[in-house]
C-alpha cells in the first residue's frame, strides 16, 4: 500500500508542471545577476518554462541567466529548488 501512495506522490508532482520535460544533456553556463563570469553547468533536461541543471558549486542565487553558449544573449531565470548539485530553474 505504500507504494501506491508514494508513486501517487510522483505522478502529482510531475502532473503539476506546466510542459513537459525533455533530457537534454548538454553544456552550457549560467551568468550570476547582475555578473559578467560565467561558469559552466550541465543541461540536464529543459522545457518550455524551466530547466535542471547540474552545477559544480549549487551555491546559487536566486536569478540567474543561462546560456546556451557563451557569446549567446541568454535567457534569465530564478532558482525554485536545490538538491545536491542540481537546480531546478524556472524561466522569466
Amino acid at each position: 500500500m505504500l507504494s501506491i501512495v508514494s508513486g501517487a506522490r510522483f505522478e502529482n508532482r510531475k502532473n503539476r508542471r506546466q510542459s513537459p520535460r525533455r533530457n537534454f544533456n548538454v553544456m552550457a553556463w549560467i551568468r550570476l545577476d547582475g555578473g559578467f563570469a560565467a561558469r559552466q553547468c550541465s543541461v540536464l533536461d529543459l522545457s518550455e518554462t524551466g530547466v535542471r541543471l547540474f552545477v559544480r558549486d549549487a551555491k546559487i542565487p536566486g536569478k540567474l541567466m543561462l546560456l546556451f553558449s557563451k557569446d549567446a544573449p541568454g535567457k534569465p531565470a530564478r532558482t525554485v529548488w536545490l538538491s545536491g548539485n542540481q537546480i531546478g530553474a524556472e524561466f522569466l
